[in-house]
């Protein structure tokens, strides 16, 4: 470090005269005029607090260019009685003096004496080389400036003057750029406001938006889905030959018919489950059921839409996987999605249908299982997919152009529809194929839902007791129901009580009165309970389920009433209650429904909900308010898709809902049965008015 100049201060001229030095020192070593006011503000505080006390006061200037990796720098020592430690607590004047210097210098280490302090300032860049030569020039400078001392009072009190008049130009200077700053930070932000505003209103648009498109599907649904599924149950009437046997070009030309209202059906149920799904509103229903169970309804779905094709169907093994708590419609919605897929694009081969169990960390498709799953695979021999468009076929409205294409249309939604779901439900899907090697669907599901602990376990279905002395006997006659509107519960003789009948109250009773002791029997009618001989050998499923829903339907509800202002559907509903109900009257005005139902002419009403002259929830909720009708099963028939809310109300009214879409006797047999079963037993009643009238009225029965 070499020293440049050295200054002692003794009085005010000194105090002036140091000022001039420094100012100078700054400007030779070609500091800007903003870091000059810097470096002699500060050198001025500091001899200001060396001099508080009696003493000599001095300032040395250096030159620090010894560090290679530096700049050089200007060092500044002041010595003084007014620095020392004990002049320097909080709060003095010297201490304020010396937070001044340090908001405008840098302070360093080593100063050579306890009442020394040290600050450094680098400096700029432009300066010149520090060569001994140049040193040896300002030292010459600083001593000439150095040497008279006379009027120096005034001549540095009017350059500070000038100083001053400088800063206060600069301060005004920056007072307007401020100002102009905040007139354009005002502008800025009166400009951002209005932007968040036309946000909001674009945001709130679009969420007007999206509910009218999320009411127009819905609302379009039920217009598009009315006609055509009146289309489809006729259709299924007449190849079900119910009038008279058809030609064999008549049954192609109804086939046809029937696979092109299929067709636009499931095209209008994908767009409407898209539309639900973007308004957030679609539910998760969580439910207990078996990988066995969901193959034995696919493999119904499926087999009909191979016909007399040269593509064999196969279903792998599942009586080793644990039931899966999920939502099984939408897990078969998606598996039926990749089957309807695999069948169109293979020609010839096989579609196999398998699953697995997945456990905890266990790597799939490059990601790790969270938890237990279960890999479901449907696998084709098809013509496949190329690696490039395996992505593609997961977006909405995209589709891989290849030979089968116009035979096998499409709207482009199913597959985008099956992630959506798979994600509600947990999972993921994803697809592996090579091009004429065929393609396999994944579908990887939670074993259980995140939700189902929030979801009231328990079986609602009515209880179908089946007694028998043989456990592999009722065990068989107990899954021809598994599928059906009955919970089977399997009992032997010893076990059926007139107190158990009270705690079970089923609802009907396969046994067989061969084997079965005769207090049983007397135990069974006195409560009530509709008996269904079982079979002697085989186990017919469907004939038996059927025989149980006719027995049943027919002891509970002898006369029902079908209200609908279609009359497509007033045929074809009458056509399927008529097989479980002997007295069936249809009427297409609901106001003539209501009065049937207050004169206790009915034992249950078949409600659509759509009708010109009322709406059917109005009908419902008259029904339930008036005490005649309060507990009259109503069981309501419709193609609109019921929201949340309305599946709510449904609930609170207690009916059951059938679908238009699903018009079938087991499905019609089912929405009776727990129509009568929401509502609890119940038997009509006659009762005497305070003017004598006899009227009817629907109570619980008492057992």
């Amino acid at each position: 470090m070499r020293e440049i100049h050295r200054v002692a201060f003794e009085g005010e001229p000194d105090f002036v005269n140091v000022r001039r030095v420094v100012r100078h020192l700054a400007q030779l070593l070609e500091f800007d005029q903003r870091d000059v006011v810097k470096i002699t503000a500060a050198v001025s505080e500091l001899v200001r607090a060396a001099a508080t006390s009696r003493g000599t006061v001095e300032a040395s200037f250096s030159l620090d260019d010894e560090r290679v990796s530096c700049a050089p720098r200007l060092i500044i020592e002041v010595i003084g009685p007014g620095l020392a430690p004990a002049k320097r607590k909080r709060g003095t004047p010297a201490a304020e003096c010396v937070v001044a210097a340090e908001k405008l210098l840098e302070r360093v280490v080593g100063a050579a004496e306890p009442n020394a302090l040290r600050f450094a300032k680098s400096l700029p860049e432009r300066a010149a080389p520090t060569t001994s030569k140049h040193l040896t020039a300002l030292r010459t400078e600083l001593k000439r400036l150095d040497a008279p001392r006379r009027d120096l009072s005034r001549q540095e009190l009017l350059r500070q003057g000038h100083e001053l008049a400088e800063a206060l130009l600069d301060v005004e200077e920056r007072k307007q750029e401020l100002i102009t700053l905040n007139s354009e930070l005002s502008d800025t932000n009166r400009g951002v406001v209005a932007l968040y505003a036309e946000l909001d209103e674009r945001a709130n648009s679009l969420r007007r938006a999206d509910e009218l498109k999320t009411r127009f599907f819905s609302h379009m649904s039920h217009e598009f889905r009315t006609p055509l599924n009146s289309i489809l149950a006729l259709s299924d009437m007449l190849l079900e030959e119910a009038d008279g046997p058809l030609l064999a070009e008549q049954r192609r030309q109804v086939g046809l018919i029937r696979g092109g209202v299929a067709d636009l059906l499931d095209l209008v149920g994908d767009l409407l489950d898209l539309a639900k799904m973007d308004a957030g509103r679609t539910k998760i229903s969580v439910a207990e059921f078996a990988v066995g169970t969901l193959f034995g309804a696919l493999r119904a779905m499926i087999r009909p839409l191979l016909g007399a094709s040269a593509v064999s169907l196969e279903f792998g093994t599942a009586a080793e996987l644990p039931a899966l708590v999920s939502d099984e419609g939408k897990v078969t919605q998606i598996l039926r999605n990749f089957l309807s897929n695999a069948v169109k694009f293979t020609e010839r081969g096989t579609i196999t249908v398998s699953a697995r169990l997945v456990t905890a960390g266990e790597a799939v498709a490059g990601a790790v299982s969270e938890s237990d799953s279960v890999l479901f695979a449907v696998a084709d021999t098809g013509i496949g997919i190329a690696p490039e468009h395996q992505a593609a076929v997961f977006e909405e409205f995209r589709q891989v152009e290849n030979r089968l294409q116009r035979k096998a249309r499409g709207s482009g939604l199913g597959l985008p529809l099956c992630r959506r779901l798979a994600g509600l439900l947990g999972g993921r899907v994803w697809v592996e194929s090579k091009v004429g090697h065929g393609a396999t669907f994944y579908l990887l599901v939670p074993r259980v839902h995140d939700t189902a602990n929030e979801q009231h376990p328990g079986d609602p279905r009515p209880r179908l007791l089946i007694v028998d002395e043989r456990a592999e006997r009722r065990a068989g006659l107990s899954q021809a129901f598994r599928e059906s509107a009955f919970l089977p519960i399997e009992a032997a003789s010893t076990e059926i009580t007139a107190a158990s009948l009270a705690v079970l109250q089923p609802m009907a009773a396969i046994v067989d009165a061969a084997s079965v002791a005769p207090a049983v029997l007397d135990a069974l009618r006195a409560a009530a309970v509709p008996l269904v001989a079982a079979p002697k050998t085989e186990i017919p499923g469907e004939r038996l389920v059927a025989e149980t829903y006719r027995a049943v339907l027919r002891t509970k509800l002898e006369r029902i009433l079908i209200v609908d202002d279609d009359e497509a559907y007033r045929m074809i509903l009458g056509r399927h209650v008529a097989l479980f109900c002997e007295r069936v009257r249809a009427t297409a005005n609901a106001s003539d429904g209501i009065v049937a139902a207050r004169n206790g002419e009915v034992d249950c009403v078949v409600l659509d909900l759509i009708m010109p002259d009322v709406d059917g929830f109005e009908v419902l909720q008259q029904l339930r308010g008036d005490e005649t009708t309060a507990h009259l099963p109503v069981v309501v028939c419709s193609s609109k898709a019921l929201t949340a809310d309305e599946q709510g109300l449904l609930r609170r009214l207690k009916a059951s809902f059938l679908p238009k879409g699903a018009l079938g006797a087991p499905q019609v047999a089912r929405a009776l049965l727990d129509a009568r079963h929401l509502v609890g037993a119940f038997e009509r009643v006659t009762e005497s008015a305070p003017d004598g009238r006899q009227y009817a009225a629907f109570a619980p029965r008492r057992r």
